[in-house]
């Protein structure tokens, strides 16, 4: 009787390590495989543009006005990144609460703020210009945060265009002038002022507002080379205050 039942704790305890073995390989060489993760983050992202689009498209007609920020990178692509003791402060984290903020910031219904992405995702380029073809927004603002590796001391916020596309009522210049103005003003920052990526010898970063036809900027928010900035661009009330000015430069363009 006791060879009974030894025999069966045996087969159970056999059943029990084959089944971990057989669920421990289907976890590390299945679904953590690279291309099983690249697949479902593909299909997150998809599913996330794909509704992000759709509910940006409800309601489109009844704004006065239709502004599109561009939260730059996302997903594993976290852009400038800054680790630390205290955790990792990550360009797409940063640009995307920001983005979000200027969102929820905003009172007037006449003002249409729409985004690229919502959530920790990487959308296409091709995904992300489908915004502007689809939408037609009146203008575009692509959100950064930069870095400096050779100089930690350069921080506040820098405010970037492109000089071969003109509009008569608002040229690319005059808004990145009026974004740069405001967002120091709000959050009582340094304004580094504006710069033009025509001719820069290396403007892939701003690639999203190349090629344009509306007016647009791609707006640095700050620099997390530098401790202090670093340090702020963690805090939601300093966040919100540049939203906040992104938010009065948007104003100012739509009822000035």
């Amino acid at each position: 009787m006791k060879k009974t039942k030894l025999n069966v704790g045996l087969t159970i305890l056999l059943i029990v390590v084959i089944l971990a073995t057989v669920g421990a390989y289907h976890y590390f060489f299945v679904y953590k495989a690279p291309d099983a993760v690249s697949s479902r983050k593909l299909q997150e992202t998809n599913e996330a543009y794909d509704y992000l689009m759709a509910q940006s498209k409800v309601g489109l007609a009844s704004y006065d006005y239709v502004v599109l920020i561009n939260p730059s990178h996302g997903g594993d692509d976290t852009g400038a990144t800054l680790v630390t003791d205290e955790g990792r402060l990550n360009e797409s984290d940063v640009a995307l609460v920001i983005a979000q903020y200027v969102r929820t910031l905003n009172d007037d219904s006449s003002i249409g703020i729409l985004l690229t992405r919502n959530t920790d995702t990487n959308p296409t380029f091709e995904q992300r210009n489908s915004f502007i073809t689809d939408l037609k927004p009146d203008m575009v603002i692509d959100l950064h945060v930069s870095e400096d590796t050779h100089d930690s001391s350069v921080m506040g916020v820098r405010t970037y265009y492109r000089s071969d596309f003109y509009r008569y009522d608002l040229t690319n210049e005059e808004l990145a002038d009026i974004i740069e103005r405001n967002v120091a003003l709000s959050e009582g920052g340094v304004a580094l002022g504006l710069c033009d990526i025509v001719g820069m010898e290396d403007s892939s970063e701003y690639d999203f507002i190349k090629d344009v036809k509306v007016p647009c900027v791609a707006l640095s928010c700050g620099y997390i080379s530098n401790s202090l900035e670093a340090e702020a661009l963690t805090d939601s009330a300093y966040q919100k205050s540049i939203a906040q000015g992104i938010l009065n430069a948007i104003r100012e363009i739509c009822y000035e």
